[in-house]
């Protein structure tokens, strides 16, 4: 590994990295951790993993490994090829999907999705998606002389999700 390379933050996979160092920059990851390892709690102890106390529990680094990479937005496929690894989609649809689910209440299908719910959700820094301003200016001519000019009609359909 060359000197200007950087090691995984996360310390859980020996890659040059420095997608993360930028996620960590443009996300709110501390907070966003926090509520995903709460999640991860109560997830646990719905299934039996745990009995005694409902406490945070920390996501393994691996996992902060995957979330870093997809809140950068690689695909699955494209974070198998760099952490030499496969079957990713199967442990992400288990654990971050499934946690994001409940963060959301929406259905994490695919990486794409994960990314823009959490983006929605407030965890990127600066303007979200909610807080974008949406501005639409639409001119028409419509001939003074014409005979359907008081029963014309305009709609515009809009879908912004």
């Amino acid at each position: 590994m060359a000197t200007s390379e950087k090691k995984c933050p996360a310390l859980s996979y020996k890659i040059s990295c420095h997608e993360c160092l930028q996620v960590n920059s443009e996300w709110h990851l501390d907070r966003l951790l926090k509520d995903l390892a709460k999640v991860k709690a109560e997830q646990d102890f719905e299934d039996g993993k745990i009995r005694d106390k409902l406490e945070a529990r920390e996501l393994s680094v691996h996992q902060i490994c995957w979330l870093c990479l997809l809140l950068f937005g690689f695909s699955v496929e494209e974070i198998e090829a760099k952490l030499k690894r496969r079957q990713l989609r199967a442990d992400l649809s288990r654990t971050l999907f499934k946690y994001s689910e409940r963060i959301t209440g929406k259905k994490i299908n695919n990486w794409a999705q994960f990314k823009l719910y959490m983006e929605r959700c407030g965890y990127r820094k600066g303007r979200s998606m909610e807080e974008e301003v949406l501005e639409i200016n639409l001119s028409l001519k419509i001939p003074r002389n014409s005979s359907t000019y008081d029963s014309m009609l305009v709609k515009v359909n809009l879908a912004l999700d």
